[in-house]
């Protein structure tokens, strides 16, 4: 399964991410919150 969050088939970004995976070119996938705050670029905290 590839990386991504484009659950709907019409979406233009459905399958970006597709040829990069077919060719074996996978992307990090951070899960462990601690692994995301590591990498986190920006983050968004509404209503600070």
């Amino acid at each position: 399964v590839t990386g991504g969050s484009a659950s709907r088939p019409d979406s233009p970004h459905f399958t970006d991410q597709a040829p990069q995976y077919c060719q074996g070119q996978f992307k990090d996938v951070w899960f462990y919150p601690e692994d995301v705050a590591r990498h986190v670029e920006r983050a968004y905290r509404p209503g600070e």
